[in-house]
């Protein structure tokens, strides 16, 4: 929180940070460490689902069967929150009616695009307002279409789903 309040934000260089916040004190990165953190939260994640996916840097829990026994959404989405904290992580979380749009809401949680009240999208109806504000760079394009995508106004998802989707697939291939 330190952090943040000094202005440092998830990708800034190592000197930057440093020049907002001279006294930081830093760690270098260890990769096999959060690997391993991920696979024991995996873990841990199973008293809540079976359903639970190790997707690079993201836990995904399949929880529409758990719902009830856990008192509705709001309430295991607490728990979740509240349960890894005490545990010392921070977590960004999200509910979406697929994997790949809550795994894009929770990094839109992550770096401060997306509130976090504003990740529980458990209707399909709400999903394109909710992914609307994330940024195009979220879905994992190459730099090129990144590039030529915004070079044509199309900054974030909302701009995107504005435009014909036949053109955007003839033009940047079926992925998008």
């Amino acid at each position: 929180e330190a952090a943040v309040r000094a202005g440092i934000r998830p990708g800034l260089a190592l000197n930057a940070a440093l020049a907002l916040a001279p006294g930081l004190k830093y760690r270098p990165r260890r990769e096999d460490r959060e690997e391993a953190a991920l696979e024991r939260l995996a873990g841990w994640a199973r008293q809540f689902t079976p359903e639970v996916v190790l997707a690079g840097d993201t836990l995904l829990l399949e929880i529409r069967g758990s719902l009830a026994l856990f008192g509705g959404l709001d309430a295991l989405h607490a728990r979740i929150r509240e349960r890894a904290g005490a545990m010392g992580y921070g977590v960004a979380t999200a509910v979406a009616p697929t994997p790949r749009a809550a795994q894009w809401l929770a990094l839109g949680v992550a770096r401060g695009v997306v509130p976090g009240d504003g990740a529980l999208v458990p209707d399909p109806a709400n999903l394109p307002r909710a992914l609307g504000r994330l940024p195009v760079a979220f879905l994992g394009l190459d730099g090129g279409t990144r590039r030529r995508l915004e070079a044509i106004g199309a900054r974030r998802v909302a701009d995107l789903l504005r435009l014909p989707r036949a053109g955007l697939a003839r033009r940047y291939g079926r992925f998008l």
